[in-house]
């Protein structure tokens, strides 16, 4: 039944889900979300309550404004303290969705203590 609100049914061309979740983009997004959900249902503790507000902080920034994440990591000491390949660099300042793969490496490093950034060894 064709409902007044809904403006699709006055389109020409008929989807199959598949075909319009694969226009949507919808499989990379899930691919995203799948990794995001790896860090918000983790079970691993958050280290001492003391750290709490600040890593709360970290995860609201890198998760949801990418724009303060990007600077943070181009206008900190970051590229001093982690080794960070010169390629990735320039993909993270220019490519939103690198950032935001990198950013839940850095989440799962800052939240969990999780070696999914490397240290320089001089830090």
């Amino acid at each position: 039944m064709a409902e007044k609100h809904c403006l699709g049914f006055q389109e020409e061309k008929e989807w199959t889900v598949d075909e319009w979740m694969k226009n949507e983009g919808v499989d990379e997004y899930n691919v995203m979300n799948d990794q995001w959900l790896e860090i918000i249902t983790s079970s691993m503790a958050l280290g001492p309550e003391k750290e709490v507000p600040r890593k709360i902080q970290m995860f609201l920034m890198a998760s949801y404004n990418l724009d303060t994440f990007r600077q943070f990591v181009f206008k900190s000491k970051f590229f001093e303290r982690f080794t960070v390949p010169s390629a990735l660099k320039k993909k993270l300042a220019v490519d939103d969705i690198e950032l935001m793969k990198f950013s839940f490496k850095w989440l799962k490093f800052s939240l969990f203590g999780e070696r999914t950034l490397q240290i320089k060894p001089r830090y």
